[in-house]
């Protein structure tokens, strides 16, 4: 994953070759003998996303390279660990089978690209796109309407509130991107181009996908940075990403292969002798919106402030 946001992967970057897990795998492979001569045995435990991939499909996959036995699983486990570790980051695909369907794609020798929006450059173009002001207010319309949900969804989110109440901020935004992205695809691929994406896309990305509006536009023409909103400051820019923070419930900016927390300020306003005033004022701020969230979503609506 990239440390920079600012900088799009090329092609070539987002592209999962076989030869790529191929690589890996002698990786692994060396690791662990070098281990056994040593007499010791590599530790690994199981990440969530390895876990997410049935053996029971892949083991097909393994009979087909003509291997079984012990044998079998020693390489069904190192083709798991490889796109958990290398392809999946760790992390297992929140979307139904989506980690199996990856797996297998992979191992047909489709060229397979992991796209979709980046969070990080999201919440660069949403923070731009709204004023201060526009965003107190969308988050004060969630956290009340979460309040009320919640009597007959106790389980839903205030992220969820936010998607179900304002689509045209948060999906709109997304659904471009990812339309524009697949055509752009469709552009370069020798074939065709299946995309899996969430349930909650595929009507809205058919919808653009023949838009006017979007006809013209170009990939390199949305992954640049939206100006500021006109009179932003370095506090306001700051309130803004940590009301998204809070209201997607997402911490995109704590992550930690993140060397720059504040890319949205200039280089003269986040320096070295700046940075720590900037991370206060992001703590505070992110604990006084997490405090009015929990406190109205946790306050009965008959007592609830007028």
């Amino acid at each position: 994953m990239a440390a920079d946001p600012l900088h799009p992967y090329t092609w070539d970057e987002v592209a999962v070759h076989s030869q790529v897990l191929a690589t890996y795998l002698v990786k692994i492979a060396k690791k662990e003998e070098a281990a056994a001569k040593k007499g010791e045995k590599v530790q690994h435990e199981e990440t969530s996303a390895e876990k997410a991939i049935s053996q029971e499909e892949i083991v097909d996959y393994v009979q087909h390279i003509g291997v079984s036995g012990e044998e079998a699983q020693t390489r069904i486990n190192q083709l798991i660990r490889v796109v958990g570790e290398y392809i999946l980051d760790n992390q297992a695909a929140p979307y139904y089978e989506i980690n199996n369907i990856l797996f297998h794609s992979l191992f047909a020798n489709n060229q397979v690209v992991l796209g979709g929006m980046p969070k990080i450059f999201k919440r660069l173009v949403l923070g731009n796109s709204f004023t201060l002001e526009n965003l107190q207010l969308l988050f004060k319309n969630c956290c009340l309407a979460l309040q009320k949900y919640k009597a007959e969804r106790p389980n839903i989110t205030i992220s969820d509130i936010a998607m179900l109440l304002y689509p045209e901020v948060f999906q709109a935004t997304e659904v471009i991107y990812m339309t524009v992205f697949l055509k752009e695809m469709a552009r370069f691929a020798k074939g065709d181009v299946k995309a899996i994406v969430g349930i909650d896309f595929v009507d809205p990305i058919a919808d653009t996908w023949n838009n006017e509006q979007i006809a013209g536009i170009r990939f390199e023409d949305i992954i640049g940075m939206p100006q500021r909103v006109e009179g932003d400051t370095v506090d306001s820019l700051i309130e803004k990403q940590v009301i998204l923070d809070v209201l997607l419930e997402e911490p995109v900016w704590q992550t930690p292969y993140l060397k720059n927390q504040f890319p949205y300020l200039t280089e003269e306003e986040n320096t070295d002798a700046t940075v720590v005033d900037l991370r206060k004022k992001f703590y505070v701020l992110h604990r006084k919106y997490t405090e009015i969230k929990e406190k109205l979503e946790n306050t009965p609506i008959s007592q609830s402030p007028k």
